[in-house]
């Protein structure tokens, strides 16, 4: 979760698990990985597993079927990755709708306020966090051009 978390933007973790799958195509996973990625048959390219493993030139069509192969496996940590990111934005969305619902009861209980109109506030109060978010990133980027980087 933390090198997800810390990699969002830098394209290490794509990489990392790229160059793992990768090394872990032996002529006895190449079976397994070729049914799940749907695209290529398990033999050849469990074929093509023991020539890598044991230092032989590929020819032309194992070259041509482990690229589809790893065309396939691309698309498909993109695909995860990218459903990952999706689930961990929305997560983090409903959390900041409860936190801001939450804030917004307590504070109106305190001020004597009513439950609805707290609840209102709270409710309308969730789609303007992430404007707020963006609005000071960009009135610090704008004071920082203004000083010239200061």
């Amino acid at each position: 979760k933390a090198q997800y978390r810390d990699d969002s933007n830098s394209g290490e973790l794509p990489r990392t698990i790229r160059q793992g799958a990768r090394v872990g195509l032996t002529p006895e996973t190449a079976p397994g990985l070729a049914v799940q990625m749907g695209v290529v048959d398990g033999q050849l390219l469990s074929a093509v597993a023991a020539a890598i493993q044991s230092g032989e030139e590929l020819n032309d069509g194992q070259r041509n079927l482990l690229g589809r192969f790893e065309l396939a496996l691309d698309a498909r940590i993109d695909a995860a990755l990218a459903l990952a990111n999706d689930r961990y934005i929305g997560y983090v969305r409903f959390l900041a709708s409860a936190v801001s619902i939450f804030i917004a009861i307590v504070v109106g209980n305190s001020l004597g306020i009513e439950l609805t109109i707290s609840l209102i506030i709270g409710v309308a109060a969730v789609p303007v966090a992430p404007m707020a978010k963006d609005l000071t990133s960009a009135i610090r980027a704008a004071s920082k051009a203004m000083t010239g980087g200061r």
